[in-house]
């Protein structure tokens, strides 16, 4: 036989079993179809392929009663080819093991699988509809399977639309944009060799994603859920390696993400750009981890208006990063958010630029001593107050520890820190304002804490500049008071700024401190007034004044000073605007009388004395004997205690009894004393009292006498009582002074 005949009749022959594989009848017209029917089978060599040319009408498909390449059990072996030259050929959603292009347009269809070998760059420009799937599982010929670089942020054609990764590890090794999103299984893991994008939808990875000189990066509004389980690892193996959020779609890091340091940091972006930043958000349940030393953490970079969201459900531990101003603000976080039971420990100081903090959950512990260095940053560019969210209104959800305010701080707007009820307003702002607080932790610049009538919690509070506190609210919880609760109502505030000294009280003079009383939410609140001035120096200051590095302290056992000339049942004589109790100690340094209707000694009229408010009676004041304080001081001269730093010489309390009545004595707690400190600026002698007799006499003038004075104005008998009486200057007694029960 003839060779050419021979080739002749195999070449028939091969015509002839396609016809019978495809069941089609020998005369009939054939389409570009691989038909295979039940009994067809299809095997392939090294180099076998099929080859898809189409026609002018039908671009070519594999159908048939069994088609191949309908599932993964029947995929196509070997290559494939779509190769139309002429018009578009649609490429069918088949499972391939490899799958190439050559000639004009390929519009790729949905569900289209590739085990192997995906290669469409001989082929002309492309389109996807829906997923396009890789499945490779890591037996094939090329370990990893390649991730075909196709397309670009800026292409109407040639990018994917939604990428699926399956079954086996994966790489691109050039630039890959799908506008779509992207999904893979557990054993889909992705090494990033070259940048890859994704786009709208919702993108789920659990294989994880390393990331090695290269960028991997979210765009438009698409979300990305990182699984449990998986790993986002970028690699410092180049300046290029970036975790690059810039969709206003959430991010969910349930799995691990990990900044690795070296000579190229790893780095993560969160919406920054400095011409079209994005309100991304990254959440992270999970855990986040910036190899890089705390201080040195400039490649982690921040939109203004980004988010992020620590979410542990157990421990946390929140990445400290650097404060980048003024040249990189970008280094701070935008806005910040901390949700979930699990207590949050960042691993340094935080900074925050953004206008949203919520605490819902899990608290956030700075430190939890007052020598702990960490502090939470909140810089205000433009001195606005930030929007600051606790899940409770009863402190019980807090940042413990130091907490900052800095920048340009608002005035007439409401600061709020460490919890709920903790806030403070400036009528002139400081440069900075920070307090540390510490729940359950005993204040320490004082002498005289009792935690039977304090709260024992710590507040400092620390500031550079001078500024004016229109408003100081701060809040507790009802564990950290151990008194009564009807001495809880008379909570006030006090400052402690050294611990050998007594803490001093902390008022606005004519507007006394109020508070919560006996009832969550609890708080003290200060306000009105000329408000809490803030000034330089150390010691305190006076009683309207606080000095940098010192504490708050809330408590309940108080002070009560005069401020104006007056009766003592005069609301306007004391500095808390309301009368002191019999549980409250008294500081005098004004002329103050008991029993005597005013006007008197030369105040009515004056600035200092409100006439109609001189008429009260101390036996109505003080009903069924109630004691008129617990301690009376006397005081006129600066001596070694805190609340005496001005000379006051007009100090005097004078008792008659022109209206009390019968029977109405004037007198302290039996467990007080009255206790006169160097009260005789002058004393009593014939001179001074040539003038007739100034303590009986109302027209006197101020000044005329100093000390105590019983005085004979009444009918009835004048009398002041006390366990005791300690005597540093002088007493005039025209009547009755009872020492003792």
């Amino acid at each position: 036989m003839k060779k050419g005949f021979f080739n002749h009749y195999l070449t028939s022959a091969l015509a002839v079993m396609i016809l019978l594989l495809a069941g089609l009848e020998a005369f009939s017209q054939p389409v570009p179809h691989f038909t295979n029917n039940a009994g067809g089978t299809y095997a392939a060599g090294a180099n076998g392929i099929i080859r898809m040319r189409g026609s002018p009408t039908d671009p070519g498909l594999f159908d048939g009663a069994i088609p191949l390449g309908a599932a993964a059990a029947s995929r196509i072996p070997a290559r494939v080819e779509w190769v139309r030259v002429a018009g578009g050929q649609d490429v069918q959603a088949r499972w391939y093991t490899d799958l190439y292009y050559f000639g004009g347009t390929k519009n790729v269809l949905t569900d289209v699988y590739v085990f192997n070998v995906y290669d469409p760059s001989a082929g002309g420009a492309r389109t996807y509809a829906g997923i396009f799937h890789y499945d490779g599982n890591g037996t094939q010929p090329i370990v990893p399977q390649v991730v075909y670089g196709e397309g670009d942020e800026s292409g109407a054609t040639n990018h994917y639309i939604n990428l699926d990764l399956l079954d086996g590890l994966k790489v691109n090794n050039a630039a890959v944009y799908a506008s779509g999103y992207l999904t893979s299984n557990a054993a889909a893991d992705l090494t990033c060799n070259a940048n890859f994008t994704i786009g709208t939808g919702a993108s789920s990875s659990a294989g994880d994603i390393t990331i090695n000189n290269a960028y991997f990066k979210t765009t438009s509004n698409g979300t990305l859920d990182i699984n449990a389980g998986a790993t986002v690892l970028v690699q410092n193996t180049g300046v290029n390696s970036l975790f690059n959020l810039m969709s206003t779609g959430i991010c969910t890091m349930n799995g691990t993400l990990t900044l690795q340091s070296g000579a190229n940091n790893g780095r993560l972006n969160v919406g920054y750009d400095a011409a079209t930043p994005v309100a991304a958000r990254l959440d992270i349940p999970g855990t986040f981890t910036n190899q890089v030393a705390v201080g040195s953490r400039t490649n982690m970079t921040f939109a203004l208006t980004s988010t992020v969201d620590y979410q542990g459900a157990g421990a946390q531990t929140p990445q400290a990063n650097n404060e980048g101003l003024p040249a990189n603000p970008e280094y701070q976080y935008g806005n910040l958010e901390f949700h979930n039971a699990g207590l949050k420990t960042p691993d340094g100081s935080i900074f925050m630029r953004g206008n949203t903090l919520v605490v819902n959950g899990g608290n956030v512990i700075m430190g939890n001593a007052i020598a702990d260095p960490n502090v939470f940053n909140l810089y205000r560019p433009t001195g606005g107050a930030p929007t600051v969210t606790y899940s409770s209104a009863n402190n019980d959800v807090y940042i413990r520890g130091k907490m900052r305010y800095y920048g340009t701080l608002p005035t007439a707007a409401m600061l709020k820190y460490n919890n709920e009820q903790t806030q403070v307003t400036f009528s002139t702002a400081p440069t900075d304002f920070q307090l540390d607080v510490h729940p359950a932790l005993q204040p320490t610049l004082l002498n005289d804490f009792d935690p039977t009538t304090d709260v024992t919690r710590t507040i400092r509070a620390s500031f550079t500049g001078t500024g004016v506190i229109s408003t100081l609210r701060a809040g507790y919880v009802a564990a950290e008071y151990t008194g009564a609760a009807i001495m809880e109502s008379r909570m006030r505030f006090f400052e402690g700024f050294d611990g050998a000294q007594p803490k001093q009280k902390i008022t606005i003079a004519g507007f006394p401190a109020t508070n919560s009383g006996s009832a969550d939410p609890r708080y003290v609140n200060l306000t009105g007034g000329t408000g809490v001035s803030l000034i330089g120096g150390a010691g305190g200051g006076a009683i309207n004044e606080m000095t940098t590095n010192s504490d708050i302290v809330m408590g309940t056992s108080t002070l009560f000073i005069t401020i104006n000339h007056g009766r003592w049942t005069n609301p306007n004589t004391w500095d808390e605007g309301v009368l002191p109790s019999a549980n409250d100690n008294a500081l005098v340094r004004h002329l103050v009388y008991v029993g005597i209707d005013g006007p008197g000694w030369g105040t009515a009229g004056g600035p200092d004395e409100v006439n109609t408010n001189n008429t009260l009676r101390e036996a109505t004041a003080y009903p069924g004997g109630v004691a008129a304080a617990n301690q009376i001081t006397i005081s006129s001269n600066v001596i070694s205690l805190p609340e005496f730093t001005t000379p006051y010489p007009n100090a005097v309390l004078i008792v008659g009894n022109e209206d009390n009545g019968a029977g109405y004595n004037f007198h302290t707690n039996l467990s007080g004393q009255i206790a006169g400190y160097n009260a005789g600026i002058r004393n009593f002698n014939a001179a001074a009292n040539a003038g007739g007799n100034p303590g009986d006499n109302k027209s006197a003038a101020i000044g005329d006498l100093h000390g105590i004075w019983i005085s004979t104005l009444g009918a009835e008998t004048a009398v002041l009582g006390t366990a005791m009486l300690t005597n540093a200057g002088t007493v005039q007694n025209q009547e009755v002074i009872e020492i003792g029960e």
